[in-house]
Formats: C-alpha cells, sequence, structure tokens
C-alpha cells in the first residue's frame, strides 16, 4: 500500500523529509487478530473504562447545568414580577410621596400665613404697650410736676408769708436803725439817743436781740410754733443776719432765703455722708483688729507649744544618764560646766520667753495694741536664740526637738489634706445634686415616618452600666484623677 508524500515539516527548527513506506498487504484474519487482541489488551480495557467514566462525568455535568438553568429561569421569572411589583409600588410611593408634598407645601403656607398674622399682632401689641408706657410715664412725670410744683407754691407762701411777718409796718430808715444799733450793741459802743424817740436805741443787747424776735416773729401776734421747721432752723442765721454778723445784708427777695435753707439742707447732708463714711470705715478697722487679735492669738499659741516642746527637749537632756563627777578627767569636767552654763541660759531665755508671752495683751474688738505686736517679735527672736543655745549645748536634743517638730508638721499636714478631702467631697456631692436636679435637653431631629430621634443622655461622673457588664476596674478609672490629687499630699 502506498501513501501520498506528506508535506514536508521541521523538527526542532530542522526541515525533515517524508519518505514514502510501502508496507506489505495484510489479511483479513491478521486484521481480526489485531482487533481481538487490542480488545483483550488490559491497558485498553482501561482506556474504555476511563472513557465510560468520562462520559459519565459529563452526562452528570450537563445535567446539572441544565437544572442549573431551569432554576436561574425560574429566578429571573421570580425576578421579573418582584420588579413589576416593586415598579406598581414605587408609582403608588411616588404618588403618595406627591400628595404629602403637596400637604407640607399647603401646612408650611398655611403656618407661615399664620406666623406672618401672630407677628403683626404682636408687633401691634409691642406698640400698645410701649404707647401705654410712654403714656404712664408722662402721668408720672406731669404727677411729679405737680407736686413739685405745689411744694414749691407751699414754700413761697411761708416764705412770703415770713416775709411779710418780717418787714411788717416797718421803713426802710427804721430796720437801717436797728441794725446799727444792734451792731453797736454788739461792739459795746454808747449809743446816743436824740429826743423824740421811743428809747429802742438805748435798750441793752439782749433786750434788743429779743425785741428784734419779737418783731420779726409777727406784729400781728403770730408765734414761732407757727412757723414751719426749715424756718425755725434758719432763724438763728436770719438772727445773725439781722444783727449784723453777716455784712448786715436783710432779705428781701424769697430767693435769699431758698439759698439760707439750701445751704443749711446741703451742710446737714454733707454732716450725714461724713457720719456713714466714718462707721463703714470704724466697722472696717473693728474687722481689721479682730482678724489681727486672732492672728496674734494664733501665733502666742505656737509660741507656747514651742515653749513647751523646748522645755521637755531641755528636761530630757538634763535628765539623761550621765558620768559621775568623780570619774571625769579635766575636759569631761570643762565639757560638762559648759553644758550647765548653756542649760542655764537656756532656762533663762525660756523664763523670759514665758513673761513676754504672758505680758501680752489681748486686745479688744475696737483696737488691738502694738505692743503686742512687738512682744510676740521679740519672743520668736529669743526662741530662735533659744534653739541656738540648745543645739550648743545639747546636739541630742536638738535632734529630738527636731523629730517632734518633724512629727507636728505631718500631722498639720495631715489634717489639712482630711480637711481638703471633707472639702471635695462635700463640691462632688453639690455637683452630683446639681446635675440631678438639671433639666436634661432633647435635641429633635428630623421626623421620619412618625418617628423622632433625640441626644442620648450623658452620663455623670463615675456612672457604671452593670446591665452592660462593665468591671468594677473600669468604674474605678473614674476615680484616678482624685487619687493623684491626694497622692501630692502624702508624706514620706
Amino acid at each position: 500500500m502506498t501513501y501520498p508524500s506528506p508535506s514536508p515539516f521541521t523538527l526542532r527548527g530542522v526541515p525533515v523529509q517524508r519518505h514514502r513506506i510501502s508496507t506489505p498487504p495484510v489479511s483479513r484474519g491478521l486484521e481480526r487478530r489485531r482487533m481481538i487482541k487490542n480488545v483483550l489488551d488490559p491497558q485498553t480495557t482501561e482506556s474504555t473504562t476511563s472513557f465510560v467514566l468520562k462520559q459519565r462525568e459529563v452526562f452528570r455535568l450537563r445535567l446539572a447545568l441544565e437544572t442549573r438553568q431551569k432554576e436561574c429561569e425560574a429566578l429571573e421569572r421570580g425576578m421579573a414580577e418582584r420588579n413589576a411589583e416593586l415598579e406598581v409600588q414605587e408609582r403608588e410611593l411616588d404618588k403618595q410621596a406627591d400628595a404629602f408634598a403637596t400637604f407640607l407645601r399647603e401646612a408650611d403656607f398655611s403656618a407661615v400665613e399664620a406666623i406672618r398674622a401672630a407677628d403683626v399682632k404682636t408687633r401691634e401689641h409691642v406698640l400698645r404697650q410701649q404707647e401705654v408706657r410712654r403714656l404712664e410715664a408722662q402721668l408720672l412725670g406731669l404727677a411729679s410736676d405737680i407736686t413739685r410744683q405745689a411744694e414749691q407754691l407751699d414754700e413761697y407762701a411761708t416764705l412770703r408769708d415770713f416775709i411779710f411777718n418780717l418787714h411788717g409796718t416797718q421803713t426802710g430808715q427804721d430796720r437801717e436803725g436797728l441794725r446799727q444799733a444792734a451792731a453797736r450793741a454788739k461792739l459795746g459802743i454808747p449809743i446816743e439817743t436824740e429826743k423824740g424817740e421811743d428809747g429802742l436805741f438805748g435798750l441793752a443787747p439782749e433786750t434788743l436781740l429779743q425785741r428784734l424776735i419779737q418783731t420779726t416773729v409777727g406784729l400781728d401776734g403770730a408765734q414761732l410754733g407757727d412757723l414751719p421747721p426749715s424756718v425755725l432752723r434758719a432763724m438763728p442765721v436770719i438772727l445773725d443776719t439781722l444783727s449784723g454778723s453777716h455784712n448786715a445784708i436783710p432779705f428781701k427777695t424769697p430767693a435769699g432765703m431758698a439759698e439760707v435753707l439750701a445751704s443749711l439742707e446741703d451742710r446737714n447732708l454733707f454732716l450725714m455722708q461724713q457720719l456713714y463714711d466714718s462707721e463703714g470705715s470704724l466697722d472696717q478697722q473693728r474687722r481689721s483688729n479682730a482678724r489681727a487679735k486672732q492672728e496674734m492669738a494664733t501665733r502666742s499659741q505656737q509660741v507656747m507649744d514651742q515653749l513647751t516642746a523646748l522645755t521637755e527637749v531641755a528636761q530630757m537632756g538634763s535628765s539623761a544618764d550621765r558620768v559621775p563627777e568623780e570619774e571625769m578627767d579635766d575636759d569631761e569636767r570643762q565639757g560638762l560646766a559648759e553644758r550647765q552654763t548653756l542649760h542655764l541660759e537656756h532656762e533663762l531665755l525660756l523664763s523670759g520667753i514665758r513673761g513676754a508671752v504672758a505680758r501680752i495683751p489681748g486686745g479688744s474688738d475696737d483696737a488691738v495694741s502694738s505692743e503686742g505686736t512687738e512682744l510676740l517679735m521679740g519672743v520668736e527672736e529669743r526662741l530662735e536664740k533659744a534653739d541656738q543655745v540648745l543645739e550648743r549645748g545639747d546636739p541630742q536634743a536638738v535632734r529630738q526637738l527636731r523629730k517632734l517638730r518633724e512629727r507636728t508638721r505631718l500631722d498639720e499636714l495631715r489634717k489639712r489634706k482630711a480637711a481638703m478631702r471633707i472639702e471635695l467631697t462635700k463640691q462632688r456631692m453639690i455637683l452630683a445634686r446639681q446635675r440631678a436636679e438639671a433639666p436634661v435637653l432633647k435635641k429633635v431631629g428630623k421626623p421620619v415616618m412618625g418617628r423622632t430621634f433625640h441626644a442620648p443622655r450623658r452620663r455623670p461622673r463615675g456612672y457604671v452600666n452593670t446591665a452592660k457588664g462593665e468591671s468594677k476596674a473600669n468604674a474605678k478609672k473614674t476615680t484616678s484623677g482624685d487619687d493623684d490629687f491626694y497622692s501630692s499630699f502624702s508624706v514620706t
């Protein structure tokens, strides 16, 4: 059997020419035997089995694919139906939204109209109130003017009556003669009387002044009790004026009398203001004196405490175990004598301090003596000197005294810390009460389908929400700042 010559091909880039292959003819029996051999060959059997398995897998895949396609088609049909329903609902919602928007526009328009009408009415009401207030102020002003003018008319009437009674039926020459007579009588100059006169110029000064008083009160029998108090208070000034002590200027107009009365009232007001100022300064001085007295008492108590501590330390140093004098050498005896001298000096200083403290005056609420302050300053200087003497004489006693003072200072710090803690607790309680009593402000948001959003409440400091399972350690974090605040006052 001859095959056609194949086309040239390349093998690894090298062209290869196929050669024509000639094979001898094969019989049918041989081909059948070869086929049977191939069928019975185990390798061929395995190939067939794998082919069947592959075909089965392909069938299963095709079946699953068709099933999925049917499910997808069913889902697409359901989705199309759902989309149609959603479109219908959207159209319905659009209609409702349009209707709601129309309702809102109408409501807004009506609300705006109502607000405008209310604004106009409010403005008119405010204008009416302002007009009423203005008219009331005018009425009050008119009433005050009427009252003031009535009082002024009363004063003018009183002054008119007083001036009329003051002048009477006397002439200008008579008043001038009376004035000159009063001036000469006051200076002790004898007055010459002429014939035909009534003898008024020859009277004594007291009689002349009494006659002048009777003349000024009135020739018609008016009494001093009938005059107003302002005129009675101004009577001495009037008499001095008539007697010539004020350059002999008589009252010819009501304005002069009003000026005198106004000056007297101003003087009275000035004296009252000075009295109030002096009372205020006196109260302030009393308070400052009380504070100074309290400070002096505190300092005296501190000095007495230090004095007691020094006495105890000196007694402890003097009562310590000492070596007998027989067993001492010369240096030890000399040191003992020096220490005894220093202790004696220390005792003298302490006795002087006691006497000075006893002489410090307590003072009263009105005044605190400066002598007490000077004595207290001298006592403090003596205490410093006593400390120096004690340090030279007995160093061990000084160390004990320092320990005692350090203990006292620590006690004061602890007391101060406890007081500050109590004050801080009070402030916290007050703050918590104020927060509990304060109203909670709610923030109203935009209404959405009948719902309203409110702002959350602020939790107070130290709040523990046990419903959410917060631990006590998280709750203690809120008070860590207070522990740091108290730790700053700790003393080691």
